[in-house]
């Protein structure tokens, strides 16, 4: 579950505020950006393969519209980026998880062959 709060950054020349996610006890931002859809936008090498028009609003291609982008050729993607403090903490947080996980899954496949003999 993610909350939004506010603070207060200062570059030491001026004072921002700044909207903050939280994700769990970790602070971040949401970077938004516009990208081509991949349903209905052709590429061959990362380049367009048709005669497709460019956004220079955008700044991405505009493909032909499909049921994924609603028929507008473009999508809107969101991602969770936390801050570079809270950076090592957060890696250190996904590692645990990824480790626990490791773990059980080796615990149901031990357990998964032992009830096969």
């Amino acid at each position: 579950m993610q909350s939004i709060r506010y603070r207060m950054l200062d570059d030491g020349e001026s004072r921002h505020r700044v909207r903050v996610v939280m994700r769990g006890k970790f602070e971040g931002f949401v970077v938004r950006q516009t990208d081509s859809c991949t349903g209905c936008f052709e590429t061959v090498d990362g380049y367009p393969a048709g005669n497709y028009p460019y956004d220079e609003k955008a700044q991405c291609y505009i493909g032909a519209g499909c049921h994924e982008c609603g028929y507008r050729g473009k999508v809107r993607r969101a991602e969770w980026v936390p801050f570079p403090e809270v950076h090592e903490a957060w890696s250190r947080w996904c590692d645990a998880r990824w480790k626990r996980r490791e773990r059980l899954l080796a615990f149901w496949r031990a357990r998964a062959a032992k009830g096969r003999k």
